[in-house]
């Protein structure tokens, strides 16, 4: 079995300090997830790509092999005009209701609206948050569906000034937002199986009116029909 270190253990080590180590200490491979004090590793001059070759060689020559090379992602900034370049994401964590499309637009309405008086861009909801999940058969009632419609257009409405993600069920229409159903094959309700199909590609759309919201749904299949994008 071979070992290797992180060197998040030793993050203010130069590539010469970890190869020594590594080799003095008897492991196998480093992951490199920071070096001589900084966790920018594409900042560094021995990962630039002119460099990348010496880098690899190295390593290879002390019979050190790499096992990981990791990167950075900073949600905040102490610099006031970074912060004020960045997208700021809320999380609408709602429990909807199946059917209850009244009450789960009211929740989405007052958490988007909390949302972006809080200085948020954009807000995120659960999986069909408009109608509830699973619709199971309800999928097949014409009144759902446009219950569907009419409670998105209400959304729209009364969400000024932030995009809102949320999804709905739309008959023969495929309309992802961000993934549709990825795969509704690992479902946790196996019945979806009878009423929707994947989305073949992510694409986001928008309301053209002043009030932006954006919605997103799986495709929907009628018995009998196929889906379209």
């Amino acid at each position: 079995m071979k070992l290797a270190f992180s060197t998040l253990g030793c993050p203010d080590w130069e590539l010469r300090e970890i190869v020594a180590a590594a080799r003095n200490w008897g492991y196998d491979g480093v992951e490199l997830r920071a070096v001589g004090g900084s966790l920018d590793l594409l900042g560094r001059a021995e990962f630039a790509p002119a460099q990348l070759a010496t880098t690899r060689a190295y390593f290879e020559d002390a019979g050190i092999e790499i096992c990981c090379v990791d990167t950075s992602c900073g949600f905040h900034s102490a610099d006031q005009n970074e912060r004020a370049n960045q997208v700021k994401i809320a999380l609408g964590q709602i429990n909807p209701t199946v059917g209850d499309f009244s009450g789960n637009s009211a929740k989405i309405i007052d958490f988007s609206n909390r949302a972006k008086a809080a200085g948020a861009n954009l807000i995120l909801f659960p999986e069909l948050s408009v109608c509830g999940y699973p619709p199971r058969d309800l999928v097949e009632r014409s009144s759902f569906i446009e219950n569907n419609r009419k409670a998105a257009e209400d959304i729209a409405a009364k969400t000024r000034g932030i995009a809102v993600i949320c999804g709905v069920v739309i008959r023969l229409l495929i309309v992802p937002l961000i993934a549709g159903e990825a795969s509704v094959a690992r479902t946790r309700c196996p019945a979806s199986t009878r009423y929707f199909v994947n989305s073949p590609e992510p694409q986001p759309i928008s309301n053209t009116r002043p009030p932006r919201a954006r919605t997103g749904s799986s495709s929907f299949r009628i018995p009998g029909a196929t889906a379209s994008a």
